[in-house]
């Protein structure tokens, strides 16, 4: 995939991850019951997934704005599994704000799989550009 389509596709996915926040804090606006009624743990985990997809979309957003491809070798495969990650992290958190509310528990494996695969793109991105000038 050439530069301008992965940082398109970012765009494009960020775009709709925030789309889905704005979605899913209509939902919780029109909850019922309302969520100053539930228990305060259900409370902060409907929020704190909520703000999952905005912060997973918003990464997308910049990642998509500014995207520049690494040149060839290590660098590119590096980059490209980044951008792997920081493409799915958004499907990841968007169905655990679905999926994990009605399955309750503590023991939770997609929201802490999105981060993680937030976090990894990040990182991996990082790692891709070590050692290279900083452009003006």
């Amino acid at each position: 995939m050439s530069a301008d389509k992965l940082g398109r596709t970012h765009l494009i996915i960020g775009l709709a991850a925030i789309a889905a926040f704005v979605i899913s804090g209509w939902f919780l606006r029109l909850h019922h019951p309302p969520l100053p009624e539930l228990d305060p743990v259900l409370r902060i985990f409907l929020r704190s997934r909520h703000l999952y997809l905005m912060f997973s979309g918003a990464v997308n957003v910049c990642l998509g704005l500014y995207f520049t491809t690494a040149s060839v070798g290590w660098r590119w495969w590096t980059q490209r599994l980044g951008s792997g990650l920081l493409l799915l992290s958004p499907f990841l958190l968007g169905v655990a704000f679905w999926y994990e509310p009605n399955h309750f528990k503590w023991e939770l494996t997609l929201s802490p799989l999105g981060l993680y695969a937030t976090f990894g793109g990040t990182f991996l991105h990082f790692l891709s550009q070590i050692g290279k000038p900083l452009s003006n």
